[in-house]
């Protein structure tokens, strides 16, 4: 299909322009606070029947959190102190965890191998228990236990709450939470935030992720099984490694986070993945007067829209230009090639997973862990990996935000002999 990279549709019945390309994105994503807010506004405040100020949220979004802050001083504030708790060295700390984690979820899909395994739950179950570990102390797994998000929003605020009225009856604590809680804002008179910011930007922080990382390896392993031969290097590179003792400490058997960030193969095929199967896009910004981005004129009132994946659909390095209908590039069958990110000359060059600028993915670093520790443990105990049914009958989810079987990536698998 020959897309380009400027159009406007309607959704709602309002306008919104759809920008591709890391320039276009880049350039309006820098207008953010200036000319551009948010189109989802917070809670708005009522007067009720004492003529006090209630606060109703009309609104099925959470909009009190970093992602919809429209005040460039909070955003920044809230930005340092979540960006802290993502950093490296954070992370490292988290790392052994995780793999914990990884390890007892891969070993749960091995037992089930015997029969067909749901990868997309095996997936699922694993990056939602992740959340309980990043010191939210929030039992966040119930979250892809319901069926109606109404209610697992309702369940996660009360035990969000809890832990909030916990933490300000007692003393700070090492959790993220309690970071929240805590944190002062020097640029604003020494303000802390409110309950009900803390509350929704801890919501933000177990639901941001969860969703985008399992469909993410769900669609990863579908297109392992899809590939032998690069899952065949995948292992190679990975039991390489700690044979070699690139990745392990030998005194306490730990995986150094920096070195396992940088294998090379499994970065290339983190981000293959993330390539083929990346968001459509962010949020739609509202713009707050009329502005003109590479020749168009785009009305106050309007709104824009980042379009990640179209972006990396429109990549010269990675499509065949000489044809607009080819789109093999982002068919996970015929596109998935992960040594495109070898070499300098076939690298995309438009590579917007995590979005861009001021709004550029927090959790983009805890993300890629979360995914490469999963995948290096898989192929550190699974040998064979063979979907349960064949590659050109693979019906795909057409509800899911990132592409992945409508079967729940079935596949068969066997462990390590050796």
């Amino acid at each position: 299909m020959n897309h380009i990279p400027v159009w406007k549709f309607y959704f709602m019945g309002s306008p919104i322009v759809s920008l591709a390309g890391k320039r276009l994105v880049t350039k309006i994503q820098s207008l953010e606070f200036s000319k551009l807010t948010s189109s989802l506004q917070p809670a708005k405040k009522k007067k009720g029947k004492n003529n006090n100020s209630e606060e109703k949220n009309y609104s099925v979004y959470i909009t009190d959190n970093i992602n919809f802050q429209a005040d460039k001083s909070k955003h920044r504030f809230l930005r340092s102190m979540i960006g802290s708790i993502m950093s490296p060295t954070a992370l490292q700390s988290i790392t052994p965890a995780i793999r914990n984690i990884a390890e007892t979820f891969v070993e749960h899909a091995i037992v089930s191998g015997e029969g067909d395994v749901c990868m997309e739950r095996i997936c699922t179950d694993y990056t939602a228990e992740l959340r309980d570990i990043y010191s939210l102390w929030v039992n966040s797994g119930i979250l892809v236990r319901f069926t109606k998000a109404y209610k697992a929003r309702k369940y996660l605020e009360a035990q969000i709450t809890e832990q909030i009225n916990h933490l300000k009856r007692g003393k700070p604590n090492a959790s993220t939470l309690s970071n929240m809680v805590y944190a002062i804002n020097e640029e604003e008179g020494q303000t802390r935030l409110t309950d009900k910011e803390v509350l929704e930007n801890a919501l933000f922080l177990v639901a941001a992720g969860t969703e985008t990382s399992s469909s993410t390896l769900t669609l990863l392993v579908t297109a392992l099984a899809i590939n032998p031969r690069v899952w065949g290097k995948l292992i190679e590179e990975s039991r390489a490694a700690c044979n070699d003792d690139i990745l392990l400490l030998n005194d306490r058997n730990r995986i150094i986070y920096e070195k396992l960030m940088a294998l090379p193969y499994l970065d290339a095929v983190v981000n293959e993945a993330l390539r083929i199967g990346s968001i459509t896009g962010g949020f739609p910004r509202k713009v707050k007067e009329t502005i003109v981005v590479d020749g168009y004129q785009i009305p106050k009132g309007w709104s824009v829209f980042g379009n990640y994946r179209l972006s990396h659909y429109l990549d010269p390095v990675t499509r065949n230009t000489e044809d607009p209908n080819d789109d093999s590039h982002m068919n996970i069958q015929t596109g998935f090639q992960p040594e495109r990110w070898l070499s300098p000359e076939t690298t995309p060059s438009e590579f917007l997973a995590f979005g861009a600028g001021p709004r550029y993915c927090l959790g983009s670093n805890l993300a890629l862990l979360e995914m490469k520790m999963f995948m290096f443990v898989l192929t550190r105990k699974v040998d064979t990996l063979n979907l349960v049914v064949p590659k050109d009958k693979i019906k795909w989810n057409p509800y899911s935000i990132i592409p992945k079987p409508l079967d729940g990536a079935a596949v068969r698998i066997s462990r390590r002999r050796h």
